[in-house]
């Protein structure tokens, strides 16, 4: 599983397509199974999406779950060996797969990720005014001082044992 970068929490918007991928071909070259999704919030989704749903962070980790129950149903892919890996928000989808489904993640890679969605608001917080990706972010999530406990149920740093 390969979830792509994302939302990037500053702006970095991204989407997988059919083409050359760097990391999945490795991965494939080397007889991986490599399963790219694009979840809610993806460019090019809204549309499959109502708005509230479209920026819930909570929901994007279970779409990327579900696409991976699915892949396991064509048995082309070992339910034993699955690893879920990403970069930047899709390192944060990976660590939320691996603390929210532990039995079905092998492994979890999380490569330049951020993990804690309270911290990461109060850090665009100064940011604000200054980046129009950081506003539609603090628009869509909600402000971040009124919703401290909602932004602390996205982090799954909060969730380990």
């Amino acid at each position: 599983m390969l979830p792509h970068a994302g939302l990037g929490l500053g702006g970095n918007w991204s989407r997988d397509t059919l083409g050359y991928h760097e990391l999945a071909q490795f991965l494939a070259s080397r007889s991986y199974g490599v399963l790219q999704p694009n979840y809610r919030g993806t460019p090019g989704t809204n549309w499959m999406f109502l708005e509230a749903d479209q920026w819930d962070l909570v929901k994007m980790p279970d779409d990327v779950t579900r696409a991976t129950k699915a892949a396991l149903k064509t048995n082309l892919f070992d339910p034993a060996r699955v690893a879920i890996m990403g970069h930047q928000f899709g390192a944060y989808l990976a660590l939320s797969g691996g603390v929210h489904e532990p039995d079905l993640y092998r492994c979890v890679v999380g490569m330049d990720g951020r993990y804690d969605m309270v911290e990461v608001m109060r850090e665009l917080r100064y940011r604000l005014h200054s980046s129009g990706p950081v506003n539609r972010v603090n628009y869509k999530l909600g402000e971040f001082g009124e919703n401290r406990e909602k932004f602390r149920l996205m982090s799954p740093v909060n969730f380990f044992d």
